[in-house]
């Protein structure tokens, strides 16, 4: 069996969901979960999902719990507790101390007892711990709940300064605190009595958290569901947008449904396409209709040749041709100039070889070939004369002839030639351009009335032309590049399309279609879905949310399953509930002479994190054991069950009882108070009672045990919680009685000296009355030497005690 389960929790809570571990560490360090923690609780959970802002959360650490393996391993016990401010209305700095064995700490009601159990138990291993409330009746402001708790741990002692919301201490945790709280954690159910040992009890509380969270969970998740949203769109039946809105998940991409719902330019003028065609089959002369698209499928022709002519000589490519052509010429031309420098002579006259020198020759050059037709040029026969000057060519002048002939039919002059007429005959296709023609504008009203979306396109490239147009006609002079843009080229293929889509509609009016094929309809219906997506696209993104949303309920759902919370719990359960655990509770049974009925142990399977083991009668396994079960009975068997948890603990620490025999008869208050007393020997019991009778009890039991008992007195006057080594005045022996009224006689005697008799009447009155309670008490305690005792059934007629009472009260 584990010495500690504690550490098992730990690590097997380090696998929960985070709101589960920080729920634990609310359960070990509070005891139990409030609405606002299951607020918090409940945003824990839901933030990893997306339904929740992210939440910071502690979760369950050594710290946090509640009892710890000591290092050293010697027993703990409580040596005083000093309260110091905010715990109810206990009066400041009262100090209530422990023996090591038995300690009986009386308060009547409303004296302030609750106050510094209340403390106790917050700070030792309680399984129920009450919140601290300062004193609320006050109308000062509240003050920090403070106290000091020394303990003993083996030989050495420890102070320990406690406030309200200090991390437990691990040695303070090994003093165990029974109450009447504790008797629901033993008879867990309405009907069965579970036997749950210490530690385990946190899995049925978080185990009741499960079910709380999942209750608002389904409240939030049913709501979404059944919030009103804008209806989704109604789509025709068979289409690929019916099929995704009738199987919108919260996986459903929001990208698919925009990508579905985004028609190409295509798509959108075939929609236009067929919903025209539809139109026009409804049109009450078709062939008229026909002709009428025919014409218009003509004009938009006429408009999309237009536009291929002007890309042809305007566009890009064009320009790149006449830009290479001009690239080409101003290339030819350096190389000419090159050449002419290099070939033609200084003294020549200016501007000899230049484009109008050129010009010359070529004109004499053509009338060469009249002069003389039988020769080449310039004529070099003898007797020739010169075609220029018509003189006698001499020698000289002749190869002056020759040489310009050379330089006139070169390569460079050839290429120049030939650059300069490619120049001209792009410049001229330009020129010749018409941008904007009266029969096309017509029609592109036309167009533009049928697609709409065609007009900007149509204006940008028109305005395009213009400009290189223009600057074709009048910023060209050979030098400078053209600034071209590229034309979109789709304008003239869309604008064809729309003809085809005329000519088309128009071939099905001949046909005497009356209505669209079905190839037709189901084309025409999917569009139309889609445009029907894209126009409800917020309502679907919406739904697409909404249904995440809901799945991601399911998810936080699912984290509440208490099914891991009660295999832990029952795997620990059995663990611990193991033959010696069984038998030593049949052991506590008899200590509290629990033997009429015979009660056993028994399993009774696991629910919502628990491992239940019923309290079975082994006679009579049928009948509930709580049908039968008396208040005393079931209280006895709370503290067997409790006592027998503690026999798991590694050492004998400190219990703590808080009025354990609160509304039980005298039989049930005796057998407890014995086990109680009984237990004292091997460690330290502190009792807190408000019940004389029991009082008296413990007291006599530990007198015949020989176990030490030490007492404190907690009382009110004028404050709450005053504190006292002395037991009340009820309580008092005799002897310890006459000490008490010989020192308040002496005071009495003082005041009546020094105030008169009107202040000592009172104190003397009391002080008189109390001397009778004292001589009654001596009666049975001195004369009769304790044979008949108050509050004792039995008379114990010794005749020895009898005799020594007589000479006791004789003097002899």
């Amino acid at each position: 069996m584990p010495t500690n389960i504690f550490a098992d929790i730990l690590k097997w809570s380090e696998q929960r969901p985070a709101w589960q571990r920080d729920a634990l560490r609310r359960l070990f360090t509070s005891g139990d979960l409030t609405a606002t923690d299951l607020d918090e609780l409940m945003e824990i959970c839901k933030a990893p999902h997306g339904l929740a802002a992210p939440k910071p959360f502690a979760p369950l650490a050594l710290q946090h719990l509640p009892i710890s393996t000591p290092t050293t391993g010697a027993a703990v016990s409580v040596v005083s507790l000093t309260h110091h401010t905010g715990v109810n209305a206990l009066a400041p700095d009262q100090t209530v101390s422990f023996g090591p064995h038995l300690t009986i700490v009386y308060g009547e009601n409303a004296a302030g007892k609750s106050g510094y159990t209340r403390i106790l138990k917050q700070a030792c291993r309680s399984r129920f711990v009450e919140n601290i409330l300062s004193d609320v009746l006050n109308t000062a402001a509240p003050l920090k709940a403070k106290a000091t708790i020394r303990i003993r741990q083996g030989a050495g002692d420890a102070q320990l300064q406690w406030m309200a919301d200090s991390p437990p201490s691990p040695a303070l945790a090994q003093v165990s605190v029974f109450d009447g709280h504790c008797v629901p954690v033993y008879l867990q159910d309405k009907t069965d009595v579970a036997f749950r040992p210490f530690g385990l009890d946190v899995f049925d509380k978080l185990a009741t958290a499960c079910a709380a969270i999942k209750k608002r969970l389904d409240d939030e998740s049913r709501h979404l569901s059944t919030s009103l949203l804008p209806p989704l769109p109604r789509i025709a039946a068979d289409t690929k947008a019916r099929q995704l809105v009738d199987t919108l998940t919260g996986l459903t991409r929001e990208q698919d449904v925009r990508t579905l719902a985004t028609l190409s330019a295509a798509e959108d003028q075939r929609l236009k396409h067929l919903t025209a065609l539809k139109r026009d089959l409804l049109a009450r002369d078709p062939k008229t209709r026909a002709a009428e698209l025919l014409a218009k499928a003509t004009r938009f022709d006429i408009v999309a040749a237009h536009f291929t002519t002007l890309n042809d000589r305007l566009g890009l490519a064009a320009m790149s041709r006449l830009n290479a052509a001009l690239h080409k010429l101003r290339a030819a031309r350096m190389a000419l100039s090159t050449l002419r420098s290099a070939v033609l002579t200084y003294d020549l006259l200016p501007g000899t070889g230049s484009d109008e020198w050129r010009s010359m020759w070529r004109a004499t050059e053509a009338f060469a070939v009249v002069a003389y037709p039988k020769s080449s040029f310039p004529p070099s026969e003898n007797g020739a004369r010169c075609p220029f000057c018509q003189q006698q060519l001499e020698a000289a002048t002749a190869s002056r002839l020759q040489h310009f002939a050379q330089f006139a039919t070169s390569d460079a002059q050839n290429s120049v030639h030939e650059a300069e007429t490619e120049c001209e005959a792009l410049r001229q296709a330009a020129r010749s351009t018409s941008v904007r023609r009266p029969a096309v504008n017509t029609a592109l009203a036309e167009i533009v009335a049928d697609d709409a979306a065609l007009e900007p396109r149509v204006a940008n490239y028109l305005a395009i032309a213009q400009e290189v147009c223009e600057q074709v006609a009048t910023g060209l002079n050979g030098e400078q590049d053209v600034i071209a843009t590229a034309f979109e080229t789709q304008v003239a293929s869309t604008i064809r399309a729309l003809a085809e889509g005329l000519r088309e509609r128009a071939s099905q009016l001949q046909k005497a279609v009356s209505s669209l094929s079905v190839a037709e309809r189901t084309e025409l219906a999917g569009l139309e879905s889609r445009v029907a997506l894209r126009d409800h696209m917020a309502v679907l993104l919406a739904e697409i949310d909404r249904k995440r949303r809901l799945a991601a309920y399911g998810q936080c759902t699912r984290e509440t399953s208490t099914l891991h919370i009660t295999n832990k719990s029952t795997e620990l359960t059995k663990l611990l509930v193991t033959d010696r655990l069984r038998q030593t509770f049949q052991s506590e049974l008899e200590k509290v002479e629990f033997t009429h009925l015979s009660v056993e142990v028994q399993a009774a399977g696991g629910s919502k994190g628990a491992l239940l083991h019923k309290l079975v009668f082994s006679n009579a396994p049928g009948v509930k054991v709580t049908s039968v079960l008396s208040e005393g009975e079931s209280r006895a068997l709370s503290l067997a069950a409790f006592l027998t948890e503690l026999s798991t603990a590694p050492t004998q620490s400190g219990i703590i009882f808080d009025d354990p025999v609160s509304s039980l008869d005298h039989n049930w208050r005796k057998k407890i108070g014995q086990r109680l007393v009984a237990a004292a020997r091997d460690r330290q019991v502190v009792v807190f009672t408000h019940d004389l009778l029991f009082l008296h009890l413990l007291q006599t039991e530990a007198t015949r045990r020989t176990i030490p008992c030490h007492h404190q007195y907690i009382h009110r006057d004028v404050q709450v919680g005053l504190c006292s080594p002395d037991l009340p005045w009820i309580a008092m022996k005799t002897k310890k009685r006459l000490g008490v009224l010989r020192n308040r006689w002496q005071a009495a005697n003082k005041l009546f000296t020094t105030a008169g008799f009107a202040a000592y009447h009172p104190v003397g009155a009391d002080i008189f009355g109390k001397l009778r309670a004292t001589w009654e008490r001596a009666i049975p305690e001195v004369l009769l030497n304790d044979v008949v005792e108050r509050y004792r059934p039995s008379i114990e007629a010794l005749l020895k005690r009898v005799w020594v009472g007589v000479r006791r009260s004789a003097g002899l």
